[in-house]
């Protein structure tokens, strides 16, 4: 075996770690590149075939990203990722690589978008991973004095989701006198709060649960964390 170097993008396509050189480069940015257990995050960095290299495996894996983060906005509160996301408030689940700087710059932004609401925004500046997130299904616990009967909720949602577009797969159902749950694909910023409205529903809460396959799970108000390696969207 050959002690030469080549560059560290094209070793992790020879070792099926990455599926092209542009996703080698966006890991290897992302600092989830290790060679012989220490990240390296230098673009054009040259290796050998006799070093260890792995992708971090307590960060995203390569089908869903690198770069995706998850920040568990707190309510009231405008969406301001360089001002939420910060060294104090990541997740002790996240490991820090220091990668997640590279993101706050006018990232996409899927979940609680709105000043009102709280949970799960999930937030990257890939624009392939941007509308595979868009594509998503969210799902939201909206809190109300009075919930509308079952029946007449669905009603209400469905007349929305024929009249109004883009109002994919938008969709209501009542978990209780107070609590409406409500699921859609692509939401956008302030087009929950029209659909309630159109629905006859004064919110008096919020909440993005779930986006995809990506529950909130324990993330605290206030918290980001990275993807896990057995996490997908």
């Amino acid at each position: 075996m050959s002690d030469q170097e080549i560059r560290l993008s094209k070793r992790l396509v020879e070792l099926g770690l990455c599926a092209s050189r542009r996703e080698a480069d966006e890991a290897i940015e992302q600092g989830l590149v290790l060679v012989d257990g220490l990240p390296v995050t230098t673009l054009g960095s040259r290796v050998t075939h006799l070093q260890q290299i792995v992708l971090n495996p307590r960060v995203c894996g390569a089908s869903d990203a690198p770069g995706v983060l998850l920040l568990h906005k707190p309510a009231n509160v405008i969406l301001d990722p360089r001002a939420l996301i910060r060294q104090q408030t990541r997740s002790p689940e996240a490991p820090d690589t220091g990668a997640w700087r590279a993101l706050l710059q006018n990232p996409a932004c899927t979940g609680a978008v709105d000043a009102f609401a709280e949970g799960l925004v999930a937030l990257t500046r890939d624009k392939r991973l941007a509308g595979k997130l868009a594509e998503c299904e969210t799902e939201f616990l909206i809190g109300v004095d009075r919930a509308p009967p079952a029946a007449e909720l669905a009603n209400r949602f469905a007349q929305i989701a024929r009249e109004e577009h883009p109002a994919p797969g938008v969709k209501a159902t009542r978990q209780s006198d107070r609590q409406v749950r409500l699921t859609a694909h692509g939401v956008r910023e302030g087009q929950l709060l029209r659909w309630c409205e159109q629905a006859g529903l004064a919110p008096r809460s919020v909440r993005c649960i779930r986006i995809g396959r990506i529950a909130i799970g324990r993330l605290a108000p206030g918290q980001w964390r990275g993807l896990l390696a057995n996490e997908r969207f």
